[in-house]
């Protein structure tokens, strides 16, 4: 059977169409009271991602039924009165009014309306690629300015973005802060991106980038160099911290000191704003190349002997002989003044050696710069040169230093001597001895030496003579047995150049004196192992070769075996005179030497956690003693350690090993052995060094460990840096952090640790609609789902749709009993995608339709396979695709 298909709806003057149109309309809503219309909603439809929608498979189907009875022959929509098609897409936020028209086998027929929401009720999108969910920095003053988040809404325009930061925790303290950006669109949707940043409390010194360097500069100029080298590396000295550099200093004197120049070492010192430092040395060299400058010649100088020339040419040689110079670089207190005698070096005492040596030439006339000196004793020439405190030097000139003897001898001594002596020969002697050695007078002559010459004498018994000497029958003779005689001798004394000193002076003989013992002590004390009692002083007044012998006996036994005991000391002394003297003396007998060690161990130095081990008192240490046997060798330790644990003093301290050594007389000897104990290693670290980490699990990652090496405290890991190295794409990309530790004594170590991070998880897909078997008249529209993806704030979504249908419009089977298939395909900015399909089998699912009056069929209502723009005027009944 040939189907039955509408025919186009003839076109007719608007004059005649409008009217029936409207008598149409009004006849319509006046049969509303035939029906009962029941609209189940929904009356809000949510705008899709590109702010759009239609109506078509998206709001209910009304319920209608009929107030007397009759069958309901049609319930449809509208497109005529609402204005629309329903598969049109309708933009924005808006109202729509849908009317639906009713119809019963009564002939009766009704439209009714609802109203339908087109509601956004999708939040903005924040654009975050790239700004991690958590931060971490070492200082508060690392953080920085926070990122401009921008964000886009399905429905367009500006969707502006409030941001808003928690208080941050004190400069040099550790926490957290949050960061939160919020962007809410026209229509109240709201989308927030929190951001939490971590603060590590900062406990470092700094680190140095860029030290200062050393400088060097000639000593001309050098005051103004070393300022200007000062200036510059503290210009150029530089320092980073998480927390901010506060200041930088240094210990430079505020001028270079003087003299020959020395590398002047100085400390920089970089100081954060939590109050560590650290510091770094540079040192400042100068150099002097230029000898002193020549002020004032030397000046030869003339003394008399008598004068004592030894001090004036010491006072002459003192003065540099009057020479004077000056140099840039060297104070003129501190310049050197070199000699040299016949183009030799020397020095003050080979100068007064020189001159020493020229008295021996005698007494005579000499030139001096030209002029003719009498008397000349003694003479040296220098040539005197300026030398400064860098070795630089100047000859200044030569210059002379001569000794006149125009002054005699000069005769000290004793007015008169005594001798005490009971014996003729003795006395003879004696005066003898006196006469021989010139009365014990001293000559003394300020250039030359002595001759002694004939003496003059006069006896208190009235004899006279002149005394010659080296024959004794010339002298004067003592009387024998007369102790108040006495002789009054002149003596002569002659200098090399003849000047005579005279002096009168007497010989005394008297005898009255024993000898006599000095120096003993009542009670005294022999130190073993020297038990010989020292010799008492003895003295006599005429006997110069007076001796005394001792005897000794015990005065008192030991109390105890190997203690201590006394002995009686006498000692007897006469002399030629036959004068006699004794003295006595108790000396106990000590031992008291303490013991010498004779092997030690030596000073040491250990690591922390290191066991030294207990010395050997057999064989590491030894002992003598010089008065009998070792008794004990022993020893304590002690240490300086601190208690606690916390602290760089349980790691790094001293211990002290005292040995004792000990005689059978308890005399003792100590020594100390020192060892020292330090910890210089870094801490150790524990933790992973690289690993895969997915984009949304990175705060997660754990920090690695540390520990000291001897148990010691170590402070925990701080992140130092955190280096971000771009990837393939925004979510994939590798993360570098480096940790640093530091234990209590300031050991630091550091740990670097890489993080891969990627994306490998597909986007996921929300309210995918379901496949479905659907009339031909009732096909949905495409509605997109939305999807999410765990990194991606903002996925893409591409959608395709494929008909699996007869081409020719002709034919029933382009209409009905045909396939959709719709993909939504979603991928994330690393290329991850996700497909979502929807299967729509359409089939003929619409029943008879009411057919037109001979030529003037009208197509079916709009929704019906079929569908056109005209309103059906139901006049018969139809099939558009099964034969009647």
């Amino acid at each position: 059977m040939q189907h039955n298909r509408l025919r186009p709806l003839r076109r007719v003057a608007p004059a005649v169409f409008l009217p029936i149109f409207v008598l149409l309309a009004s006849a319509s809503f006046a049969q509303q009271s035939f029906f009962n219309f029941n609209y189940p909603g929904p009356n809000n439809i949510p705008l899709n991602g590109s702010c759009a929608a239609a109506l078509a498979g998206n709001i209910g189907t009304p319920q209608v039924t009929s107030t007397s009875g009759a069958t309901i022959t049609q319930s449809q929509f509208n497109a005529a009165l609402s204005g629309f098609d329903l598969s049109a897409v309708f933009t924005g936020v808006q109202t729509l009014t849908v009317f639906w028209q009713v119809a019963d086998n009564q002939g009766r027929m009704a439209n009714f309306s609802f109203p339908i929401n087109l509601v956004d009720g999708t939040k903005p999108v924040l654009q975050t690629a790239g700004i991690p969910a958590t931060l971490t920095f070492s200082s508060v003053a690392q953080v920085p300015a926070p990122p401009t988040v921008t964000a886009t809404d399905n429905c367009g325009g500006t969707t502006p973005v409030i941001f808003t930061e928690t208080v941050r925790p004190p400069l040099c303290e550790g926490g957290t802060f949050l960061r939160t950006w919020t962007a809410t669109d026209p229509s109240g949707n709201v989308a927030i991106f929190n951001q939490t940043v971590v603060i590590i409390k900062d406990v470092s010194p700094p680190t140095i980038t860029r030290a200062p360097v050393d400088g060097i500069a000639p000593c001309a100029n050098v005051q103004a160099a070393y300022q200007s080298w000062l200036a510059a590396q503290m210009a150029d000295f530089q320092a980073t911290d998480p927390s901010g550099i506060a200041s930088y200093s240094n210990n430079a004197p505020a001028n270079f000191p003087p003299g020959c120049p020395t590398p002047l070492l100085v400390t920089f010192t970089a100081t954060d704003s939590c109050g560590f430092s650290r510091t770094a040395t540079a040192q400042f060299v100068s150099f002097d190349n230029d000898p002193p400058l020549a002020q004032t010649a030397p000046q030869t100088q003339i003394v008399n002997c008598s004068t004592n020339q030894t001090a004036a040419l010491a006072a002459w040689i003192q003065a540099h002989a009057g020479a004077a110079a000056l140099d840039a670089c060297t104070p003129a207190n501190r310049l050197k003044y070199r000699f040299k005698i016949n183009g030799n070096n020397t020095d003050s005492a080979g100068i007064q050696a020189a001159f020493a040596i020229s008295i021996f030439n005698g007494c005579g006339l000499q030139t001096i710069e030209s002029q003719q000196v009498q008397k000349v004793r003694g003479l040296v020439q220098v040539d005197v040169a300026a030398e400064d405190l860098c070795g630089n030097s100047v000859a200044l000139g030569p210059a002379t230093f001569a000794a006149i003897d125009t002054i005699a001898p000069v005769l000290v001594g004793p007015p008169t001597t005594f001798e005490e002596c009971g014996g003729a020969a003795s006395d003879s002697l004696a005066l003898a001895d006196w006469l021989q050695n010139n009365g014990q007078l001293t000559a003394t002559d300020g250039c030359s030496g002595i001759t002694w010459g004939n003496f003059d004498w006069v006896t208190s018994d009235g004899k006279i003579g002149n005394g010659i000497a080296g024959q004794p029958a010339t002298w004067p003779k003592v009387n024998f047995h007369d102790c108040n005689w006495h002789v009054n001798v002149t003596f002569h004394a002659l200098d090399a150049c003849g000047n005579d000193g005279q002096r009168n002076i007497r010989f005394q003989i008297r005898d009255t004196e024993p000898p006599v013992f000095a120096g003993l002590l009542p009670l005294d004390t022999l130190f073993c192992p020297n038990l010989t009692p020292a010799m008492p002083s003895l003295s006599d007044n005429c006997d110069t070769s007076a001796t005394a012998a001792f005897t000794a006996q015990i005065a008192a036994p030991p109390a105890v075996p190997g203690g201590e005991y006394q002995i009686l000391v006498t000692w007897t002394a006469t002399d030629d005179c036959g004068n006699t003297a004794s003295a006595t003396a108790t000396f106990t007998v000590r031992d008291t030497l303490a013991p010498a060690f004779a092997k030690f161990p030596a000073d040491t130095a250990i690591a922390c956690g290191q066991v030294l081990p207990a010395p050997d008192l057999n064989l590491d240490v030894t002992a003598t003693d010089s008065c009998g046997a070792v008794f004990r060798i022993s020893f304590d330790e002690t240490n300086d350690q601190n208690p606690d644990p916390a602290v760089c003093g349980h790691y790094n301290y001293l211990i002290s090993r005292t040995f004792r050594v000990e005689d059978v007389q308890g005399n003792i000897a100590t020594r100390t052995q020192k060892i020292t104990v330090r910890d210089t290693l870094a801490p150790t670290f524990a933790g992973f060094l690289d690993t895969l980490q997915t984009c949304d699990n990175i705060a997660a990652l754990p920090a690695p460990t540390a520990s000291g090496n001897c148990g010691q405290p170590v402070a925990a890991p701080m992140l130092a840096s955190q280096i971000i190295t771009a990837g393939s794409c925004p979510d994939a990309y590798t993360l570098t952090l480096t940790w640093t530790a530091t234990d209590v004594c300031q050991n630091t170590g550091t740990f670097v640790q890489t993080v891969a991070v990627r994306d490998t998880m597909r986007p996921t897909f929300d309210l995918v609609p379901p496949s479905a078997n659907v009339p031909c008249e009732a096909v949905p529209l495409a509605v997109n789902p939305s999807a999410t993806d765990n990194c991606d704030e903002s996925v893409g979504i591409v959608f395709t749709e494929i008909f699996t249908r007869n081409p020719d419009p002709a034919a029933c089977e382009h209409w009905t009993n045909y396939g959709i298939q719709r993909t939504w395909t979603a991928s994330d900015n690393c290329g991850n995608t996700r497909a979502a399909t929807q299967f729509i089998a359409v089939q003929d699912g619409s029943g008879p339709s009411i057919t037109c009056a001979a030529d003037a069929i009208l197509p079916a209502l709009p929704g019906q396979c079929g569908a056109d723009i005209y309103p059906p005027v139901p006049l018969g009944v139809f099939d558009e695709c099964t034969s009647l």
